[in-house]
This record gives C-alpha cells, sequence and structure tokens, in this order.
C-alpha cells in the first residue's frame, strides 16, 4: 500500500510539473530578463542553501554533508503549488514579474537538480563510503 501511495504521489507531481511547462512557462518567458535570472539563480543556490546550513549548525555534519542537504534539501512542488494558489486568490495582473521570477525558479530548478541528482549522488556515496573505510 506504501508504495501505490509513493508511486501515486510521484505520478501527480509529473503531471502537475507538466501542466506547469506547457501552460504557465510560455506566459511568462517574456518577463525574463538578467534580473530575473540573478534572483533565481541566487535563490537556487546562496538563499536556499545558506538556512540549511545555518539550521544544521548543531548537526556535527561535514561540509560536504551540508553542501549536499543544501542543494537537494527543501524543494520541490510546493513552489508550484503556491505559485498556483497566488494566481487563483491575486490573480496575474500587475504580479506578472513576481511570477515570472518562481516560474524561471523552479524551471531551472528542475533541470539543475536533475542533472546534477545522479553525479552528485554518486560522488556523495563514494565520498561517504572512503570515509567510513578511515
Amino acid at each position: 500500500m506504501q508504495e501505490f501511495a509513493e508511486a501515486e504521489g510521484l505520478q501527480l507531481i509529473l503531471v502537475v510539473f507538466l501542466i506547469f511547462g506547457l501552460a504557465i512557462v510560455p506566459s511568462v518567458v517574456s518577463y525574463w530578463g538578467w534580473r530575473e535570472l540573478i534572483y533565481a539563480l541566487c535563490s537556487l543556490t546562496v538563499l536556499r542553501m545558506l538556512p540549511v546550513a545555518v539550521s544544521l549548525i548543531g548537526a556535527k555534519l561535514d561540509w560536504a554533508s551540508i553542501g549536499f542537504i543544501g542543494w537537494f534539501g527543501p524543494r520541490g512542488i510546493a513552489s508550484v503549488l503556491y505559485l498556483l494558489m497566488a494566481i487563483a486568490s491575486l490573480g496575474v495582473e500587475g504580479y506578472e514579474s513576481l511570477m515570472s521570477v518562481i516560474v524561471l525558479t523552479v524551471l531551472i530548478s528542475v533541470f539543475a537538480h536533475g542533472l546534477s541528482a545522479v553525479p552528485l549522488s554518486e560522488g556523495y556515496g563514494r565520498a561517504e563510503k572512503d570515509k567510513s573505510r578511515t
């Protein structure tokens, strides 16, 4: 039952990202510029990783673990859902720039985390295995 629930949840997430990519991304591309790109990149790195690092101060983890958790830590479908709730509540008029930054951040996150998941996980796993041998 748990495996089914996890598989169903994953399917729903994939459908939401599909709709996100097909419907929302094309409608905000015209609002993207260099400022939005810089903010999106900062949001995916400093603005997310720094609070994670601060929250892990007492956990006695090494920097590699903190970096790994910070990069792959809190992210995901919540941003898309919050955006959809904001659109439903506030509408789009007057909030186009703000919403475009959220969409750009999520879009970059999907690609950056997707492309880096396997190599960084394998590297982290090897490093942890080597660390446990010594």
